[in-house]
């Protein structure tokens, strides 16, 4: 996605679009626009710059800013990706072995078929852990 200003109305099709194939619990297919205090985020735009809030019981504990639609939608699609390889971790769990290995690569995947750069920044992400 260009670094030049996008709508949310554009953000929220192109997420919806990323993340319609993933069977997730509804609420990490979200879009919101407004704080849902149930840890979930939201996101806000404000001239030239979008965040990603996350806010449970009117509390807010995380806020990212970028004035990068395509960051912001990184953020948003792996969240969904995150909750898509932790289900998958769960259906194929193995006694013995570290239940992340598992999730962490399923999630590297996930975001490698949307795209290659955001499958190989999860992995150096994951790297970092």
């Amino acid at each position: 996605m260009p670094l030049a200003s996008v709508t949310i109305e554009a953000l929220r099709a192109k997420f919806n679009t990323l993340v319609q194939p993933f069977d997730v619990h509804p609420a990490y297919k979200r879009f919101a626009t407004a704080p849902t205090h149930d840890g979930g985020p939201h996101v806000e735009h404000h001239g030239d710059v979008y965040a990603y809030v996350v806010t449970e019981r009117g509390n807010e504990y995380e806020r990212r800013e970028t004035r990068d639609p395509g960051e912001l939608l990184y953020w948003l699609v792996s969240d969904t990706t995150g909750q898509a390889a932790q289900q998958f971790e769960r259906v194929h769990r193995a006694a013995g072995r570290d239940s992340r290995r598992l999730w962490f690569a399923k999630h590297v995947e996930l975001l490698e078929n949307i795209r290659a750069d955001w499958g190989s920044r999860k992995r150096e992400e994951y790297e970092r852990v």
